[in-house]
């Protein structure tokens, strides 16, 4: 993601937790440090998803023989970038 959208979510934190820490409810010390590592498990979870997702999507994959591979009329899809070529 955006660093500016992780910004945006962990001022929206300090915010809701500043609010929580004038109501009594958290320590305002921790507050910052809490949002911090929200951030950190978030962007981590981030990742594990994606990883996750790419392993699903190409769970049931199986590769083309290479004598279909080669036939002029059989599509190709490139495993890095996804593109389909003719």
């Amino acid at each position: 993601m955006n660093d500016t959208v992780w910004q945006a979510i962990r001022y929206v934190l300090i915010g809701g937790g500043m609010f929580l820490a004038g109501r009594g409810k958290v320590d305002p010390t921790q507050v910052a440090t809490f949002a911090d590592e929200f951030i950190t498990i978030a962007a981590g979870a981030v990742s594990a998803l994606t990883a996750a997702w790419g392993f699903f999507v190409k769970w049931r994959t199986k590769a083309v023989p290479e004598k279909t591979a080669a036939r002029p009329d059989v599509p190709t899809v490139s495993a890095a970038t996804g593109a389909v070529t003719n």
